[in-house]
């Protein structure tokens, strides 16, 4: 009993995602085999393997990031049974269930951890290494989109306040500018310079924001990068998008 307890926070949370529950079904099963998946920047990220059960990814939403968890996964179950229920054509990472309604564990120790079905044969890259990826990748978020147009996105939660607000991350960029010293303001020239020419841009979210009635609110990925994209090891074609937690 001291053995099946005195484990680390994680082998615990990936015990529970694997159906162990207490020491009987641990000494049936093998202890889970866990290796850590680099690349995330954000959440900490694992890949289980457990004797006669498919591998599945283990994770810790980082609690500092999005202070409510929960709301982050209620927007991914959300859009899951979304796709389930109308039957869209999107592939979204199949989440593991605890109970028939839990797929959240939260620990003693104050993380919560969440769990999907590992999607094998996948890579993702940090670049894309030629202009066919870009594509796929710029389609593949465009889909996202297209996929929920008959959604009601009042009901997603914010999992980070302002995080997309161009007006907000602008007026950060004065307030900055205003107490920057000389030499700071000459070594970032460039890049300040790349900013103000691109002003043109929050100009045109503010015109979103005050005219509501003619700019619809659609369901955005809103971290659209490449390594949230998952590409077929062998074909090099795209497999689903991934990392919704900004949803």
């Amino acid at each position: 009993y001291l053995q099946f307890m005195n484990v680390s926070e994680h082998q615990k949370a990936a015990r529970l995602f694997a159906g162990i529950r207490n020491y009987e079904d641990l000494f049936v099963e093998n202890e889970p085999a866990i290796s850590t998946l680099q690349g995330g920047l954000i959440n900490h990220s694992y890949k289980v393997l457990v004797k006669n059960k498919a591998p599945f990814l283990l994770q810790q939403i980082n609690h500092h990031v999005f202070k409510t968890p929960d709301d982050v996964q209620s927007n991914y179950l959300q859009l899951w049974n979304f796709t389930k229920q109308q039957e869209v054509a999107l592939q979204l990472p199949e989440p593991l269930f605890i109970s028939d309604q839990q797929t959240l564990h939260h620990s003693k120790e104050g993380n919560t951890w969440r769990a999907f079905k590992f999607i094998e044969k996948t890579e993702s890259y940090k670049v894309a290494h030629w202009p066919d990826q870009a594509y796929s990748t710029a389609q593949t978020f465009a889909k996202f989109t297209a996929a929920f147009s008959g959604f009601d996105s009042s009901t997603l939660k914010i999992t980070i306040p302002k995080f997309h607000n161009l007006s907000f991350r602008y007026s950060e960029f004065d307030t900055a500018l205003q107490f920057a010293s000389a030499d700071r303001l000459q070594q970032a020239g460039d890049l300040i310079k790349a900013i103000t020419e691109r002003i043109h841009y929050k100009n045109f979210f503010d015109q979103l924001q005050d005219k509501p009635a003619l700019f619809k609110k659609r369901v955005m990925h809103h971290d659209a990068k490449i390594a949230n994209v998952l590409f077929e090891e062998e074909s090099g074609n795209v497999v689903c998008a991934v990392d919704f937690d900004t949803v």
